[in-house]
């Protein structure tokens, strides 16, 4: 999920996989797979870097699961702060 800013300042927060497009006009317009338009205050360039933070994110969740999981020897890590 990402943080977003709208022109009059409300923040929202939506499903980065729902992007289908951004664009720069001179105001940020993200389109979404719904068809919904959104016009942020957030640049195109820190919108990209939001995403990446998050899909990093979630493929290093899966990549750690899949070394427990394949631990013949594992058991159910709790996680640590």
């Amino acid at each position: 999920m990402v943080e977003l800013t709208a022109l009059n300042g409300q923040k929202m927060v939506i499903n980065e996989n729902l992007i289908e497009r951004i664009e720069s006009r001179p105001d940020t317009i993200v389109s979404l797979t719904s068809g919904r338009k959104l016009i942020v205050r957030e640049s195109v360039r820190e919108m990209l870097d939001m995403v990446a933070v998050c899909h990093r994110a979630m493929m290093e969740d899966v990549f750690n699961w899949s070394l427990v999981q394949d631990d013949p020897h594992h058991e159910l890590i709790p996680e640590t702060a």
